[in-house]
């Protein structure tokens, strides 16, 4: 079993500019392009899940290249993965499970994506996102369209995939954009399913990891669907060491 990691893309992994053109600014979050060329190695295996337009994509995709970043994996937009029935809280990832075998999402992947917003706070800070704690209100995650990545339950509704919560790209206390280090991202997910024997949902139950927080919610379910779905959500704060500012990608030479 080969476990995927379903990214979303704006802040996410980085800031872009929807035109190809060289000059433009990409600010990158840090450790995204090594992650980049893992998948491309086919060292982990990672798919793109945006609600962008395809030509908007590609536009992105086109200004990576002439910075030297291929994005080689399998990019899903706007027309694959949204749900008009809640719009701007879930997506339906049916196709990237069905294009990438799998059968057990709640084992076999995760989704990752960022906070936009805590409570109705924009421009929250690096030390305000560590501060708050998300076991003790967990309806900062469901609230306000503060995630959008929330897979949508269309299969057995015991089978989310857990939903992995990093900080959008944020100030610190001296004015610097910060970002956590997606290499140490992936640390903690590979821990997380290891510790699980290879399955992620499991890795939820068992992991003790200090740097994560873990949160059960049913509250976006029993407030838009009106049923008691359980969400799993894994909140990355790590330690300062593993944030760090973004990463501007320089056009080849």
């Amino acid at each position: 079993m080969t476990q995927l990691y379903i990214f979303d893309l704006d802040e996410t992994t980085g800031i872009y500019s929807s035109y190809p053109n060289v000059n433009d600014r990409v600010l990158l979050r840090p450790g995204f392009k090594e992650t980049v060329e893992l998948n491309n190695k086919g060292e982990i295996n990672m798919v793109v899940a945006t609600r962008g337009y395809k030509d908007y994509v590609e536009s992105i995709k086109k200004n990576l290249a002439e910075k030297g970043i291929e994005l080689k994996c399998r990019i899903y937009t706007e027309q694959d993965v949204e749900t008009e029935l809640v719009y701007g809280f879930y997506k339906d990832y049916r196709k990237i499970f069905t294009d990438n075998e799998i059968t057990h999402p709640e084992k076999e992947c995760v989704v990752i994506g960022d906070l936009l917003k805590i409570g109705w706070n924009e421009y929250y800070t690096q030390e305000q996102f560590m501060q708050t704690d998300f076991q003790l209100i967990p309806n900062l995650l469901t609230t306000n369209c503060a995630l959008n990545d929330h897979p949508y339950p269309y299969w057995n509704l015991k089978n989310l995939p857990v939903y992995v919560v990093l900080p959008r790209m944020v100030r610190n206390s001296g004015g610097k954009r910060m970002a956590l280090n997606m290499l140490y991202v992936l640390d903690v997910l590979k821990e997380l399913y290891e510790s699980g024997d290879n399955n992620f949902a499991a890795g939820f139950e068992r992991t003790d990891n200090k740097g994560i927080q873990k949160v059960v919610s049913d509250e976006l379910a029993q407030r838009l669907l009106n049923d008691s779905i359980l969400q799993r959500y894994v909140v990355v704060k790590g330690e300062k060491e593993n944030w760090s500012e973004l990463e501007e990608a320089m056009q080849n030479d």
